[in-house]
This record gives C-alpha cells, structure tokens and sequence, in this order.
C-alpha cells in the first residue's frame, strides 16, 4: 500500500527516473529495496518479456527439430538471445546500482542541511535531483538557486526550506 501512496504523492511532480526508487524505499525487504526499481517503464518490461519469449520459442523449435542430437553445443541463436539477455540485466543492474549512489551522495549532500534528508529528496523533482547532483557540496543559497533554476515555485521552495535546520526566509 505504501508503495502506491508513494506513485500517487510524486505523481504531481511528472518525475519518472527515480519514483520506483522511492517507491520501493518502503519495503521491508533490502533487495526489493536495492533491486526493485531495476525496470522503470512498461518498454523495459516489454523489452525483457520479449527477450524471454524469443529464447523460449527459440528453444522449443530447436529441440522440436531434433538439433539437439546432431549437436553437442547450444546453437547460435540460443547463445546470441542469451547474450543478449544477458547484456540487457547488466545494463539494468549497473544502472540501477550507479542510482543508487546517487541517491546516498544526495542524501549526505542534504544531510549538511537538515535532519530529514529523505523527505526533502522525496519532494525533489527529477530535474532537482540531478541539478544537486551536479554540484560537489550544497549549501542554503546554493540550493535556493538550484531550485530556481530548475523552475520552483514559491511555495514548493517554501515546503523544502521548510525541513532545513535555520529557518530563515528566503
């Protein structure tokens, strides 16, 4: 349930890359935590479901035209759709595993400024989250600008402000 709430509260912010990641903090489990939000889109996923489905129709048909007794090693369609498969799970993992790095650099980066660094990342838009990521340290102004930049209203800059430690006005 709590990872809906979490699709429904970032929904607003139209910030696809890391909404599965938020969304997933919420399990109790660390590898769905570490690895769930591995496929982001429904292409991802149909992109994976095809791969599967061609190596299986692939195989079938092998085995079905008795290949397997004239040959002592998987044909080259099998190895390529394998390969293939298996490139595309690297390429998801090292993604997934460079995100979330960035997401603990983000987290100490806004740790320098409040107690509850995960509830002002939560309420950062995709574009916010990149734009701090850019930086090497952050501090107050920097922030205010970067915020600016990204095109922040007033009030989304006064609901994150307002988790900082010195609760002067802008």
């Amino acid at each position: 349930m709590a990872h809906e709430m979490c699709h429904a509260v970032r929904f607003p912010l139209e910030a696809d890359k890391y909404e599965e990641m938020f969304a997933y903090q919420t399990s109790t489990s660390s590898f769905r935590k570490l690895f769930g939000p591995m496929v982001r889109s429904p292409k991802e996923t149909y992109i994976l479901m095809a791969l599967i489905a061609a190596l299986m129709g692939t195989q079938v048909w092998i085995y079905s035209q008795e290949y397997v007794k004239n040959t002592y090693f998987l044909p080259m369609p099998v190895i390529i759709l394998m390969a293939m498969m298996l490139g595309y799970f690297a390429f998801l993992m090292l993604r997934q595993h460079l995100q979330n790095k960035s997401y603990q650099r983000l987290l100490g980066m806004l740790s320098e400024l409040t107690d509850k660094p995960r509830a002002v990342a939560f309420r950062l838009n995709d574009k916010e989250i990149d734009l701090v990521l850019k930086e090497q340290t952050l501090d107050r102004d920097l922030f205010g600008s970067l915020l600016d930049q990204a095109g922040a209203g007033g009030l989304r800059k006064e609901v994150l402000f307002s988790y900082f430690r010195c609760k002067e006005k802008l």
